[in-house]
């Protein structure tokens, strides 16, 4: 059996994770300022939640792991510049 329920568009699902993200996390101004670099996430975001057609995929859940993914971003400031491939 396939899952076809309702989903959401492009802009209504990056309406509701852009609303979603915690402000404790990240602040309005944060966003705007980045705001190519969170359209890319959600994106990503978005065909994922788009490509389930099994079971569906949590918004919430969503949300959740991109509050927890920029919490650990924006605390560890990890190094931009990937290491050169030694092997």
């Amino acid at each position: 059996m396939f899952y076809h329920d309702d989903k959401l568009g492009l802009e209504e699902y990056r309406g509701h994770i852009l609303d979603s993200i915690s402000g404790v996390v990240v602040n309005p101004n944060y966003i705007k300022d980045n705001i190519d670099f969170f359209n890319n996430i959600i994106f990503k975001m978005f065909q994922d939640y788009d490509g389930s057609q099994i079971e569906p995929i949590s918004l919430g859940k969503q949300v959740k792991m991109l509050n927890m993914f920029l919490a650990v971003m924006l605390q560890e400031k990890p190094d931009l510049t990937l290491p050169e491939d030694t092997v």
